[in-house]
């Protein structure tokens, strides 16, 4: 049996051309009917973010970057005074005085 007594519907989808053409009108058509759907969903999850955002805290601090540098900076100066030895640390409570 060879291609040419196929069916007309088949010897369309034939060839590389015929073919791309064939799963591009057949994507698409499935594109077509799926993206309302795609639509309601990314709309939904939206108002859920939202409302999310909403239901979050105020920000804790209204200058971040100046928090940062201060925390650095106590950290760089713990350090400095570690290794200076001028940090004393209590034995009994165990705790850095």
């Amino acid at each position: 049996m060879s291609w040419k007594s196929l069916p007309d519907s088949y010897c369309r989808r034939l060839g590389s051309m015929n073919l791309i053409r064939f799963l591009g009108h057949l994507l698409s058509g499935m594109i077509a009917i799926r993206l309302p759907d795609i639509e309601r969903e990314i709309s939904i999850g939206l108002d859920d973010l939202n409302r999310r955002l909403k239901e979050l805290p105020p920000p804790k601090y209204t200058d971040p970057s100046g928090e940062l540098i201060g925390l650095i900076f106590e950290f760089t100066s713990a350090i400095s005074r570690d290794v200076r030895g001028l940090t004393r640390f209590d034995p009994m409570s165990k705790k850095l005085l």
